[in-house]
């Protein structure tokens, strides 16, 4: 599994690669966040809406 320090998944896309794009970190939560995630990422990949508070540049801060 895929873990994030603050719980959320990332968004985002490979440095020099703006044509590949990737969602992970979904810390245990994948059915919700990746149904949610995805929608958001085709709205990304598709439409240049910007990411938002998922964003893989945000700071994740850990987790108690």
């Amino acid at each position: 599994m895929g873990f994030s320090g603050d719980g959320l998944p990332f968004i985002g896309e490979l440095p020099g690669r703006p044509r590949v794009k990737y969602l992970a970190g979904h810390t245990g939560h994948g059915l919700g966040f990746g149904f949610l995630g995805a929608r958001r990422l085709v709205d990304v990949a598709l439409d240049g809406a910007p990411v938002g508070w998922l964003g893989a540049g945000r700071r994740s801060l850990p987790r108690a």
